[in-house]
């Protein structure tokens, strides 16, 4: 039983991920390259299933950082690593990060050029929490919510 309800976790973080990436040219986006970076990346940071689905929901905007664990932000960095979407660093891979945020905020592609100039500008020595506040800058700058760029 305990396996079955693994294997649905795992199944609805794939989906999810699966729709966020469905037109990001160059990347591949295979059920089976999304269940393989979704197991990889949980088991190189410890987050679980559940924690797991809660970060493919994609609505870091209504997300409390406090409720984000390191481990999370980890596992946020990985799946953009290995799907390639940013450098080992965290830094965005321009061309398939534009394309991926235009995708995840299809109804306001316009905003997605400004929000990446503005958060630019995030750093943090910690390639996870570096990440992890960029994708909320970005979410939040362009859901309209106004973001702090802090540095």
């Amino acid at each position: 039983m305990r396996q079955l309800v693994v294997q649905f976790g795992l199944t609805l973080a794939i989906i999810i991920g699966y729709s966020q990436l469905s037109v990001v040219q160059g990347v591949d986006m295979s059920e089976a390259k999304l269940k393989k970076v979704t197991e990889e990346c949980m088991k190189q940071t410890g987050v679980s299933l559940e924690q797991a689905n809660l970060i493919m929901k994609d609505e870091l905007e209504n997300v409390d950082e406090k409720d984000f664990s390191h481990n999370m932000r980890c596992y946020l960095h990985c799946y953009h690593l290995q799907m390639n979407l940013t450098e080992a660093d965290g830094t965005p891979i321009s061309s398939a990060y534009v394309k991926f945020m235009e995708n995840r905020f299809a109804n306001k592609k316009e905003k997605v050029i400004p929000a990446l100039l503005k958060c630019q500008h995030v750093t943090d020595p910690d390639k996870c929490e570096f990440l992890f506040k960029f994708e909320m800058c970005m979410a939040h700058t362009i859901e309209g919510q106004g973001w702090e760029v802090t540095k």
